[in-house]
């Protein structure tokens, strides 16, 4: 039986928030049914906080505008 090579492992970027700052993580496709812009809308109500969105779909585009509109972008990740 023969053996299978390990993989070399990668470093992972880091994805952490600066200092102690509260982080709103979001998971899943980006339509228009998941109500991703209340979230940027909830970001923008509190204070010093992030927001990361991990996912893609046809409202990207126009939610990385609706968190530049709002005053958030600095705080605001789409991850992909």
């Amino acid at each position: 039986v023969g053996r299978r090579a390990r993989p070399t492992p990668v470093q992972a970027p880091r994805c952490t928030p600066p200092g102690a700052a509260p982080l709103i993580l979001a998971l899943g496709r980006l339509p228009e049914n998941k109500a991703f812009e209340v979230l940027l809308k909830g970001g923008a109500r509190a204070p010093n906080t992030y927001v990361w969105i991990a996912g893609e779909g046809a409202l990207r585009k126009q939610l990385e505008e609706q968190a530049g509109v709002l005053g958030i972008k600095p705080g605001v990740r789409f991850l992909g």
